[in-house]
């Protein structure tokens, strides 16, 4: 009887793992989103401090959510 309790629990622990890896790779796929967002946002503002106004940050914006 005894091995049979390991089994059902070792079934509830792998199911229990399962889910939480996937919890984590939805995470981690919007963390990936918002720091491509945070790193635009910082080559726009050193590009504005540079004093260059061209179309590279539309370039970037455009490769970021295009490709995504």
């Amino acid at each position: 009887m005894p091995q049979l309790d390991f089994v059902t629990y070792f079934n509830q622990y792998v199911s229990l793992i399962m889910i939480l890896t996937l919890c984590l790779l939805i995470i981690s796929k919007s963390m990936l989103f918002r720091i491509k967002i945070v790193m635009l946002g910082r080559n726009s503002l050193r590009y504005k401090l540079n004093g260059e106004i061209s179309s590279v940050d539309y370039i970037n914006f455009k490769k970021i959510f295009v490709n995504n």
